[in-house]
């Protein structure tokens, strides 16, 4: 019969650092504010966003008439 150590390698004992069902700050189940993405978050992309907004912007549309980029209303005489 081979040694084997009586605690180390026994994961079936009650063990509070490896056993994540009795643990509150390694369960992603649990409620969390800091882990939970499915809470509200103020940096959460998927919300509207003014600086990260792909819609039609006035500024850096080019599909938008542009005086200095559009030669087509311009005259160059």
């Amino acid at each position: 019969m081979a040694f084997r150590p009586r605690f180390a390698n026994n994961l079936q004992q009650s063990s509070t650092f490896n056993n994540l069902q009795l643990s509150t700050f390694n369960n992603l189940q649990q409620p969390s504010t800091f882990n939970n993405l499915q809470q509200p978050s103020t940096f959460n992309l998927q919300q509207p966003s003014t600086f990260n907004n792909l819609q039609p912007s006035t500024t850096f549309n080019l599909q938008q008439p542009s005086t200095f980029n559009n030669l087509g209303e311009q005259s160059l005489q």
